[in-house]
């Protein structure tokens, strides 16, 4: 029996000595967000380790080369692309030594430029890019999964006609282009507002939606010489349905104090009557 519990325990420290040096010879290994002083940023340092125990490290416009030391630090030297924009006073190449905080999860690192024989008073200095956590693993994974079964779920879309409390008929298309190179979805809306005999005033309206937020419709706007912004959403009580509002501004005329903006806000309520694309032109 007390043979048995001898070799479990043996058994257990060779385990716990096989994953403490696994720890320790990945604990370079990854992405590092890095700096020179804290100030001068030089971008995502990526380490992996080759088949020969070497560590190699890219980073933008430059790359390492080293091992670890018996203490766990990484040594070895450096190699850059430089330009005449170049700041930091590297050099082209020279010797490097990472020094790991007890947390994991940052170091401290030294340099020295090729020709200098003193490390540099502006220390190389990194923090660890973490991975996603196991509750956000779970959650990717889970979205994953609820997206191949809703693949062919069609995001709710503003192109219809909507008959308005207040500005009339607003007639709107959801162009499924970009919005100014972003990647939100461009939306174009007319408001018709019908005056007397057959006057028909025109609000010109330009604005976006995201795809995580597909019913929120936020934009510019012209009326005549004024102009604006809106926010509007619908969905309640249904996605034939929405309220909001639009705000107008205008710059008072000259004066000798610094004009300030004043805003007019007018709160607006719409309901779907066509799902179909509408003609832009006409408010009928």
């Amino acid at each position: 029996m007390k043979n048995s519990i001898k070799i479990l325990a043996a058994f257990g420290i060779l385990i716990l000595m096989f994953f403490t040096a696994s720890a320790q010879t990945n604990d370079w290994i990854g992405k590092w967000n890095t700096t020179l002083a804290g100030k001068n940023t030089l971008g995502d340092l990526t380490i992996t380790k080759s088949s020969n125990g070497e560590y190699i490290g890219v980073f933008p416009n430059g790359k390492i080369a080293g091992k670890m030391t018996p203490s766990g630090d990484l040594k070895g030297t450096y190699t850059r692309t430089t330009n005449s924009f170049d700041i930091t006073g590297m050099g082209k190449m020279g010797e490097f030594r990472f020094v790991m905080y007890a947390d994991k999860k940052s170091f401290l690192g030294y340099y020295k430029p090729e020709g200098k024989s003193d490390w540099q008073s502006d220390n190389w200095n990194g923090k660890r890019q973490t991975g996603p956590t196991l509750v956000q693993q779970i959650e990717i994974k889970d979205i994953k999964k609820r997206g191949e079964v809703l693949k062919d779920y069609k995001l709710p879309t503003w192109t219809g006609t909507w008959k308005t409390d207040t500005f009339g008929v607003f007639k709107v298309l959801d162009t499924g282009s970009k919005y100014n190179n972003t990647e939100a979805i461009k939306i174009e809306g007319k408001f018709f507002i019908k005056g007397s005999g057959d006057f028909i005033d025109i609000i010109d309206v330009v604005g976006y939606h995201r795809d995580n937020t597909p019913k929120v419709f936020e934009g510019t706007f012209k009326h005549g010489n004024k102009t604006g912004y809106l926010v509007i959403t619908f969905g309640t009580p249904t996605d034939n349905d929405f309220s909001g509002y639009l705000n107008y501004h205008s710059i008072p005329g000259k004066t000798r104090e610094i004009p300030k903006i004043q805003e007019k806000r007018v709160y607006v309520k719409g309901h779907r009557t066509s799902s179909s694309k509408p003609n832009m032109h006409t408010p009928n």
